[in-house]
Parts: C-alpha cells; sequence; structure tokens
C-alpha cells in the first residue's frame, strides 16, 4: 500500500510541476518501485521530473549541491553561516508546495494559503 501511496503522490505532485524525490534505505526497494510507476510517469509526460533512490545517494547529492564539503567544515568550524542569505530550507518549501496545492483546489485553508508561492 505504501509504495502506491507514494507512487500515486509522486504523480500528482509531478503533473503540478514540481521535481519528486523519493528516497527509501534500499536500493532494491527504490528501484521496484520506480520500475513500478515508470510506465504510468512516462505516460503523464512527468518521468524527468521523478526520481527514486537510496537516501545515501541522496545525502550525498545533497551535500554535493551545497558546495565543497572541505570549505563547508571550515566555516562551520569558523563561525560563518552555512546557508545565504534568503535561502529557504525544506520546511519552506514543503509549505510552498502545499500552498500551491491549496490554491489549485481553491482551498479556503488559510495555513494552505498563507504558505502559498503567489
Amino acid at each position: 500500500g505504501k509504495s502506491i501511496i507514494l507512487g500515486a503522490c509522486s504523480l500528482i505532485f509531478g503533473l503540478l510541476g514540481f521535481r519528486v524525490r523519493c528516497i527509501c534505505y534500499s536500493d532494491y526497494l527504490s528501484h521496484r518501485d520506480y520500475q513500478l510507476f515508470k510506465d504510468l510517469f512516462s505516460a503523464f509526460g512527468v518521468e524527468e521530473s521523478i526520481h527514486y533512490s537510496k537516501i545515501t545517494q541522496y545525502s550525498e547529492e545533497s551535500v554535493a549541491a551545497k558546495g565543497d564539503i572541505r570549505e563547508l567544515t571550515l566555516d562551520l568550524i569558523h563561525g560563518r553561516p552555512l546557508a545565504k542569505p534568503g535561502e529557504s530550507g525544506v520546511m519552506p518549501r514543503i509549505m510552498q508546495a502545499l500552498g500551491a496545492v491549496g490554491k489549485r483546489l481553491n482551498t479556503p485553508n488559510k495555513m494552505l494559503q498563507d504558505a502559498s508561492l503567489n
């Protein structure tokens, strides 16, 4: 059941224009789940927006995207800020996604409206 819900949610978010990353502790399960929905993702034209991977691959890519790990470590040791001003973390992006979904569904939920992208 969890794989079906994850695949369906991934499809919906992909259709809404979001890049989706599904992570799992198991490479086998991640690959299996992607294969189950690959044709459906392709049929709806969102295959390029949806990625399944093992959690270690995701964390390695996330660290690499932020810059050189040695420089980041030195910044941390020297008390320099790790994030650039104006960068948003994971929670604001999740709230933005929920806000965008809420607007599309025309929901009156105040929390969703306040978190929207505008």
